[in-house]
């Protein structure tokens, strides 16, 4: 069985393709919640270490989005911070980067957006 040459394939088909094609496959939802968390956690320690600096003002936290190539800083209060953590499954974001996949919105302020995890059910 012999290989014949692809018609449509002029050699530069690629090179005209958008560049969309040309991107690598989207990390998989598992590899943005490790991301989430890690971020998280910097943002805890951050906390920890802020707390006799930033009682009356803000603090800059960095954004749980999720996006391995997000470094975008977020200004809040510990106060607000707090009320972030209240729930496991909220996760602080720039206001731009909204909710994501597998995730909604469930506050949007000025300065951050909260957005909490949706529940995952195992397939039966």
């Amino acid at each position: 069985m012999s290989s014949s040459p692809d018609p449509l394939d002029d050699g530069e088909t690629r090179a005209r393709a958008p560049a969309a094609l040309h991107r690598p496959a989207p990390r998989p939802p598992l590899a943005r919640i490790r991301r989430r968390l890690l971020l998280r956690e910097v943002n805890e320690r951050i906390r920890d270490v802020s707390t006799d600096f930033c009682t009356q003002h803000e603090c800059e936290f960095l954004c749980e989005c999720g996006d391995p190539d997000c470094r975008t800083p977020v200004s809040l209060s510990l106060a607000e911070y707090g009320d972030v953590r209240a729930n496991p499954s909220d996760f602080l974001t720039a206001p731009e980067h909204g909710g994501g996949a597998g995730a909604d919105v469930v506050a949007r302020h000025d300065r951050f957006t909260v957005v909490r995890l949706r529940r995952v059910r195992p397939a039966t």
